[in-house]
């Protein structure tokens, strides 16, 4: 996949964080190896689901075990 794609997911990541945007979800496959080091080096583990459920297949399911 080409390269651009993944800044795009760390730009909005970045800007995101700068507006204090309390959490992410990020689709299966819109993370490389810099988006998952910003997301730990910047302490947002907790707040960004990455690497794991589509949210449009599976979102509902997974907020409701978050409630």
């Amino acid at each position: 996949m080409d390269g651009s794609y993944f800044q795009v997911t760390l730009s909005i990541l970045k800007e995101g964080n700068e507006l204090g945007i309390p959490a992410f979800w990020l689709q299966p496959g819109a993370e490389d190896a810099a988006v998952r080091q910003y997301v730990d080096e910047n302490g947002l583990s907790s707040k960004v689901v990455l690497g794991g459920p589509c949210v449009l297949v599976d979102g509902d399911g997974v907020t409701r075990s978050l409630l």
